[in-house]
C-alpha cells in the first residue's frame, strides 16, 4: 500500500499524520512510474546512446553468471558489444599466482565460444 503523508493542525500544534494514499494517487504514480520505466528502456536499447559494458573475472563460476547476463540482456533488446576480464593474475614467480593465471587463462580459452557475438 501507498502511503503519504498530510501535515495538518491537531489542537493547534503543527504535525505529521499517515493516511493511505487515495486509489486514484494509486494509479497515477503507477502511470508515472511505467512512463519512467519504458523511457529507461528505450534508451537502454539505444547503441548510440549507450553501452552496457559486462565486467567479468576469469573464473569457472563468473563466466557462466556472465553468459547468462549477456543472453537476458539481448533478450530485453539491451546490446552487448564488449566485455571486460577482470582480475587476470600477471605473470608473476610465486607458484600460486602462476596457477591461478593458467587456470583463468584456460577458463577463458574454453568459455571463447561463449562470447564470439562481442564485437
Amino acid at each position: 500500500m501507498i502511503e503519504i503523508f498530510r501535515s495538518c493542525c491537531l489542537a493547534g500544534k503543527a504535525g505529521s499524520v499517515k493516511q493511505p494514499a487515495p486509489p486514484q494517487l494509486h494509479s497515477i504514480l503507477i502511470s508515472e512510474k511505467w512512463k519512467e520505466l519504458k523511457e529507461l528502456m528505450a534508451l537502454l536499447r539505444n547503441g548510440d546512446q549507450t553501452e552496457f559494458l559486462v565486467v567479468t573475472a576469469p573464473s569457472k563460476m563468473n563466466i557462466p553468471e556472465t553468459k547468462r547476463l549477456i543472453v537476458r540482456l539481448r533478450r530485453l533488446g539491451i546490446p552487448v558489444h564488449r566485455m571486460v576480464v577482470n582480475k587476470v593474475a600477471l605473470p608473476n614467480e610465486c607458484d600460486f599466482c602462476r596457477s591461478r593465471r593458467v587456470e583463468g587463462l584456460e577458463t577463458l580459452r574454453k568459455s571463447a565460444m561463449n562470447f564470439r557475438s562481442l564485437s
